[in-house]
Formats: structure tokens, C-alpha cells, sequence
């Protein structure tokens, strides 16, 4: 005897045990991926209801195939994106010296303070007379790294 066609139900749930996501629940994933959504927005642009968005991410978020797929996208994204730190300093010291050398002094003492940030040079904490003697102090450094100014001997 021939089997019975299967319920869309019964092949729903065949294909959640074996791990498998459909067409929405993979959107939904990509989207979620970007960065760019909350669970709920990546439920609605996903086609998912307005009304059940917010229900829809929680068991989404909750789903292994998902939490799978989601974890793999992330990998990708990271080894396509991936930039050292080597590579963000090499940047603005690039980026310093053509300012400076087209004379375009802002963006010169911006790529320096990013520099001075980066190695600590400046502390936010600091109140009262020691921010004011610190922030001059900085300002003549900027001034004579940039070139604006001329170190006394």
C-alpha cells in the first residue's frame, strides 16, 4: 500500500529535526548577521508578522540550527572584514604625513590625537588645573608635531 502524503506540518517538523531552516529562518539569519537589525526587525524583513516579530526572534534566537547558522555567518563576515591593528596605525600615519605635507593642518592633528590616543597619551579623568596644564601641553606637542611650531632649544 502507497504512504499517505505527508502533512506540511509533519515535513515541517522532519526538517527541523535534521536541523535544516527555511527560507525565512536563513533571512532571518543574514539579516541578523549584518549588525544592522534587532530580532524583531530581522523577523519583519524576513516576511515574518508585525504582530508575532518579537515572539518569531525570541525562538529563532533560541533555535540550534540557527544559533549554527548565525555563529558560521559571523566567521565569514570577520575573515572577509578583518583589519589589524598594524594596519589602522600604518593608516593614520599615512594619512598625517600626506596632511601635513598638503598643508591641510586639521586633518593632520586629527590623525595625531587618534595616534596619542591610542598609546594613552590623554586622560578624560583628568578636572581643575592639571586638565588645563595637560591640555597645553598636548596642544604644544600637537603644534610642534604638526609643524605649526617650532621646537625652542
Amino acid at each position: 500500500m502507497p504512504k499517505a502524503p505527508m502533512a506540511n506540518a509533519e515535513r515541517n517538523l522532519e526538517k527541523r529535526a535534521q536541523g535544516e531552516l527555511n527560507f525565512r529562518q536563513e533571512k532571518w539569519c543574514q539579516l541578523m548577521a549584518t549588525g544592522n537589525f534587532s530580532g524583531a526587525q530581522a523577523a519583519r524583513a524576513a516576511g515574518y508578522g508585525a504582530g508575532t516579530s518579537n515572539k518569531t526572534a525570541c525562538r529563532l534566537k533560541a533555535m540550534p540550527a540557527c544559533i549554527k547558522l548565525l555563529e558560521k555567518l559571523r566567521v565569514e563576515a570577520g575573515e572577509r572584514n578583518s583589519v589589524s591593528l598594524d594596519e589602522v596605525i600604518s593608516g593614520l600615519r599615512e594619512a598625517r604625513d600626506s596632511a601635513m605635507a598638503s598643508g591641510a593642518w586639521a586633518a593632520s592633528i586629527r590623525a595625531t590625537e587618534l595616534l596619542g590616543k591610542y598609546l594613552g597619551m590623554f586622560s578624560d579623568t583628568k578636572v581643575g588645573t592639571q586638565a588645563i596644564s595637560a591640555i597645553s601641553t598636548g596642544s604644544e606637542r600637537l603644534s610642534t608635531i604638526a609643524g605649526l611650531r617650532r621646537k625652542e632649544s
